[in-house]
């Protein structure tokens, strides 16, 4: 019950009930005139209709990317978009982080749940636990430990690919302004080289887990930046 109430699903559908309800029983103060109020129930009629089609569409035909890619240092999550392929730069997710199905810590396995990617890449990963392995296995995700790091996967991607780049894939000497410090990471010039190798169009991107609490003297913001560069570049060929 809990995961139907807190889905997108159900709050598009409660406030688009809400407002209707709310339009019908206001619907006077709305109109100032006979002619406007003998309209009002047509206007009001398609403004639903069009609502409604909203909500239809979110359920039925959400975005589908053909590659997801994330760039992180651990794996799927128990907890979680369509896109064609994506490639994630260093994360995986965990089960229901601090009771929230929806934290920071398990997009990926929403995301795969809800079948919006038809490919996941992940790459980077240095934490690797038996519940994520299943995941994996489950889902079917791609996944490059960083003991078995290599530029082979970026031949397999396809468009539209989204990326989402973690810089804790980055190894500390690197990056030490995020939040969870795993050695054994990516270098700045590694991950650069897998950003300048991708050649499918790249649909859209996503830098995140930096904390400037831990950087120093703003060393991981200038690598995010010239990261942010190199992306933009890229998805705008």
């Amino acid at each position: 019950m809990l995961r139907i109430i807190t889905s997108l699903s159900f709050l598009y559908a409660l406030t688009i009930v809400l407002l209707i309800l709310y339009g019908w029983v206001y619907y006077r103060d709305f109109t100032r005139s006979a002619m406007q109020r003998k309209k009002f129930p047509l206007v009001f009629l398609v403004i639903g209709a069009a609502c409604f089609s909203f909500l239809w569409i979110n359920i039925h035909a959400p975005l589908r990317l053909k590659t997801f890619s994330n760039l992180d240092h651990h794996f799927i999550r128990h907890d979680g978009f369509l896109v064609n392929k994506s490639i994630e730069l260093g994360r995986t997710d965990t089960v229901n982080f601090d009771n929230n199905p929806f934290s920071h810590a398990s997009p990926f396995a929403r995301i795969m749940e809800q079948g919006r990617v038809q490919s996941l890449t992940q790459v980077g990963i240095r934490t690797l636990n038996t519940h994520q392995q299943a995941q994996a296995k489950k889902f079917g995700v791609t996944f490059i430990e960083m003991k078995d790091f290599n530029y082979e996967f970026i031949e397999k991607l396809a468009s539209p690919l989204y990326i989402s780049l973690d810089l804790d894939v980055l190894d500390p000497a690197f990056a030490p302004g995020v939040s969870h410090h795993e050695p054994g990471g990516l270098s700045a010039r590694e991950l650069l080289t897998i950003i300048q190798k991708i050649k499918v169009p790249v649909t859209g991107a996503d830098i995140v887990e930096y904390n400037p609490i831990r950087d120093i003297n703003n060393m991981t913001a200038m690598v995010a930046y010239k990261l942010m560069k190199e992306l933009i570049s890229i998805m705008s060929d």
